[in-house]
This record gives C-alpha cells, structure tokens and sequence, in this order.
C-alpha cells in the first residue's frame, strides 16, 4: 500500500467543527420542539372526602361544583376512576354537599380521602400564551 493513499484515509481527516454545529443544533431543537407541543401541564381541582359503600361525601362550595359536574373521572392516589353523581344537597349558605357513587373502588369504608379531578389541560406553548396574556 502506498504511504499517499493511506495518509489520505486516515491521518489527514479533521473533524469539521461546523458539521457538528449544526448536528448538536438539530438534535437540541428536536427535543425542544418535542417537548414544547407533547409535554402537558394539567390543572386540577382538589377535594377531601369520606366514603361509605363506594359512596363519597364531600362539601363543595358552589362555585366549584361545576368542576364535579362537568367531569367524569377522579384521580384518588394516583388511580383513575369514573363516578356518577348520586345526590346534591344543601349544607350552608355558598356549599353543598355532594354524594357521589365510585366505580371498583374497593377500599375501607369510613375513610377520610383525597380527590382530584382534572379541570384543565395545557401544553407548554399553550400555558406560555396563556400566561402572556395574562390569564
């Protein structure tokens, strides 16, 4: 083999460092991209209750009720479960109470829970808009 040829193969390569730029650049802004539309944010209304035979009782003020009615599924330590509402009575003046039956909730009866129900759901770039705006 001839020194030339292997000179030209191996040692006289140099790493273009503008290559790799503009490598790391479209890999770092892939990621971003991902992240920015995919990644979402979740508001949540959050609840204490007690439950009875599946069934839980909560005081909920009436400006927060439209949360319960609206949905149908509540997170409670950390497992996803659908409800019905069963009964709304009134407590005092701005609260109600709220009987709500669980579905394949199987837990001890009489015990003090807490819930979430997810109310809203934002990407990054949605909750940055929102947030410049000033919502």
């Amino acid at each position: 083999m001839d020194i030339n040829i292997f000179q030209d193969l191996f040692v006289n390569k140099s790493l273009s460092i503008k290559k790799i730029y503009i490598t790391v650049s479209i890999f770092i802004i892939s990621i971003l991209l991902i992240v920015i539309f995919y990644n979402e944010f979740y508001d949540y209304y959050e609840g204490s209750a007690t439950i009875k035979d599946n069934m839980i009782t909560s005081v909920v003020s009436i400006y927060d009720l439209k949360y319960i009615n609206n949905n149908k599924n509540m997170i409670i330590g950390g497992s996803t479960f659908s409800y019905k509402i069963v009964k709304i009575d009134d407590y005092i003046e701005g609260y109600n109470v709220v009987s709500i039956k669980l579905n394949n909730y199987n837990e001890v009866d009489n015990l003090f829970i807490e819930y979430k129900i997810i109310i809203n759901k934002d990407t990054i770039l949605d909750y940055f808009i929102k947030s410049m705006k000033g919502e």
